[in-house]
């Protein structure tokens, strides 16, 4: 008797977590990777433009940089990744500046005061950082397909969309930045 009542009990406890999966699953909880896989192939090889006013003064046009390998991170002082990978790309930027490679700051998220003050206590991420409004900006990782952070979108030599990587992966942005600095113009 004590045999079939445990098995009875493991039973309904395997069909209760069978049925909360597919409740999850069939409700979307974990969203497809589907949507940004195809944003990114949809960007993959067009040009891109993007130009605007730099945080501090002065203004930022891509075309400028053509000819090298731009880093555009989408990034916020409110994300725990963004500020985990930072140093990471500013240690690649370091080492591969004189190679051809470049990073363009786009915030979103944060205000003037708070990217100002971040700059304060991480001298060492010393790139410049695009910053139009918080509108703006929001409306600029939204064009691109961003859907989470931190999202870093490399361009090619030739001004084109090469690759984008979404979360914190810097081994993975090194590769793929040695690997885009190896091609010609």
């Amino acid at each position: 008797m004590k045999r079939v009542l445990r098995r009875n009990i493991i039973s309904a406890w395997i069909l209760s977590c069978s049925l909360v999966v597919a409740i999850v699953v069939a409700s979307g909880f974990f969203p497809s990777p589907t949507p940004l896989a195809k944003a990114a192939a949809s960007h993959r090889g067009k040009p891109v433009n993007l130009s605007g006013p730099l945080l501090g003064g002065g203004h930022f046009n891509i075309h400028q940089w053509h000819g090298k390998v731009v880093v555009i991170d989408f990034w916020g002082t409110w994300c725990p990744w963004c500020r985990k990978e930072a140093p990471y790309i500013a240690k690649l930027y370091k080492q591969y500046r004189k190679a051809g490679m470049r990073v363009i700051g786009l915030p979103v998220g944060s205000t003037p005061a708070q990217l100002e003050q971040y700059a304060k206590t991480h001298p060492n991420e010393n790139w410049p950082q695009l910053y139009i409004s918080g509108q703006a900006n929001q409306q600029i990782a939204s064009d691109s397909g961003i859907q989470g952070f931190p999202t870093e979108i490399i361009i090619g030599r030739d001004g084109r969309f090469a690759r984008e990587i979404v979360g914190f992966s810097p081994k993975h942005l090194a590769t793929v930045v040695k690997a885009e600095l190896k091609k010609k113009a």
